[in-house]
């Protein structure tokens, strides 16, 4: 091999190594980068499910006080929720729709479709006053519990980011401790609109107790400092006060035949405390979306950093090397054409 290739083997070889450490440096940034778009993604996702979720207990609320009063209260109510219900419905399906498809949440997205293809199905039957009040409020809570899995399922896809890993799981649990809310919200539903427990009625009221405290606890044993404090700020409310107070003295009472709690007034207080969770939740939901974006905007500038120092590396490392190489060979080519000449005898240079 000429001294010629031996140079640009000794030039560019190191030169070729640096180039493809820095592109898959890159490679591996971009990487990280598309995970965090996936992060922003999912999250946008658990919070556009959960305002679906947030209409559809309001609408099995009001179904269970239209329902347990053979259709003489909440009809106006119930109809109108249905249509805010139908839009949070549309904007969730054309986000699942534009979004990546994500094998763990397949099982999820079939279970929620299934259950939503017979949304119609039971507002009819509701309307009709056909079935078992159980059978038909218990549609909704099958469905937001699907929902609620799904938003599980979202948790277990952004493990690579601690804090927001962190943030969702507080996020669920509330979810789920104001779902029991809206749950308790149907049942005393049906309880005022007949004017007394059965026997079902009161051993789900004693369950969904049971159910909220284990919630609450696992939401303040794990809540961020400024999730937990904006919750406790936001819940000292009088109607949450209220609220408790006609819950305890109907469960000290339940054997009555007649409470004297107006549906629509019960209705009207445990909604103002639900809100109130919503607030919280938006709260929550917001930051997570926050995290989201800041983490993503970051990795894009590092992208971009990587872009420009991966050809800024590129260009000087050819100016150099070309330089190198021109500093190297015209020399030698020089030295080589006064050698040649001294070997003829000719030293007139």
């Amino acid at each position: 091999m000429s001294i010629k290739y031996r140079l640009l083997s000794m030039i560019l070889i190191p030169t070729l190594w640096g180039i493809l450490l820095t592109a898959w440096f890159a490679h591996s940034r971009y990487a990280v980068y598309e995970e965090t778009r996936t992060i922003v993604e999912l999250t946008r996702l658990a919070t556009v499910a959960s305002e679906l979720i947030h209409e559809l207990q309001k609408e099995r609320g009001r179904s269970s006080g239209f329902f347990n009063s053979q259709g003489g209260k909440f009809g106006s109510e119930m109809r109108e929720q249905r249509r805010v219900t139908d839009v949070k419905l549309t904007a969730y399906r054309a986000l699942l729709d534009s979004g990546k498809q994500h094998g763990t949440l397949n099982a999820s997205r079939k279970k929620i479709a299934e259950n939503l293809s017979r949304l119609a199905d039971n507002r009819t039957a509701i309307d009709q006053l056909q079935g078992s009040a159980d059978s038909a409020i218990g549609y909704y809570t099958q469905t937001i519990a699907a929902l609620i899995e799904s938003i599980h399922r979202i948790g277990e896809l952004v493990t690579d980011n601690k804090t927001i890993f962190q943030a969702l799981g507080n996020y669920t649990n509330l979810i789920e401790l104001k779902e029991r809310t809206g749950i308790i919200r149907a049942v005393y539903a049906g309880v005022f609109g007949r004017n007394s427990f059965s026997e079902y009625l009161y051993r789900r009221a004693l369950e969904l107790e049971a159910e909220s405290r284990i919630f609450d606890q696992l939401f303040r044993a794990n809540a961020l400092p400024d999730y937990l404090a904006f919750y406790d700020k936001t819940l000292d409310d009088d109607a949450v006060r209220e609220v408790d107070g006609i819950k305890r003295a109907a469960l000290e009472n339940h054997a009555a035949q007649a409470f004297n709690v107006a549906p629509e007034r019960w209705f009207g207080l445990i909604t103002a405390k639900i809100d109130l969770q919503k607030k919280v939740e938006n709260h929550i939901a917001e930051d997570i979306l926050q995290q989201a974006a800041d983490a993503m905007a970051t990795e894009q500038q590092n992208l971009m950093w990587l872009a420009g120092l991966f050809l800024l590396f590129t260009g000087l490392s050819i100016w150099i090397n070309i330089h190198i190489y021109h500093g190297i060979v015209a020399p030698l080519r020089t030295a080589s054409w006064m050698l040649g000449r001294l070997a003829r005898g000719d030293f007139n240079f």
